[in-house]
């Protein structure tokens, strides 16, 4: 996995100096180029969330936790490196506003798809204070 990064991080360096030079005449060009190697580094990552996700399987397995305590968890996960990649190709393409709006919006969801568990914590925190 490690020469795999390093490969995808020499790929990196390499698009940007390319698309750096090629975006003083087709600046659409570049950007389809970054993107394009995001997609490749998209689907780099999700080989690597495989063994990841197979050993959180058998924590949980383990441990005897419900999907759900641990699916707000992984969904946000997802939804912090999704909404990352896309506010950062939203700046890259000189959308700076746009790119943190997604950015925000991605916080913001999380925060929501957290709230069961939130309230999880307030039922377990008046159950140990006596019920008040």
């Amino acid at each position: 996995m490690t020469q795999e990064l390093f490969q995808l991080s020499v790929l990196g360096v390499l698009v940007s100096v390319l698309a750096l030079l090629i975006r003083k005449h087709n600046s659409e060009l570049a950007m389809l180029l970054g993107l394009s190697t995001c997609v490749m580094g998209v689907l780099f990552l999700l080989r690597v969330f495989e063994p990841i996700m197979e050993f959180i399987q058998e924590l949980q397995e383990i441990a005897g936790l419900n999907d759900g305590l641990l699916s707000p968890l992984l969904k946000s996960i997802g939804i912090c490196i999704l909404t990352q990649l896309c506010g950062t190709l939203c700046v890259d393409a000189g959308q700076g506003a746009l790119g943190k709006i997604i950015d925000f919006s991605g916080a913001g969801l999380c925060l929501y798809l957290a709230l069961p568990l939130f309230q999880g914590m307030i039922d377990l925190f008046r159950e140990l204070g006596g019920g008040a």
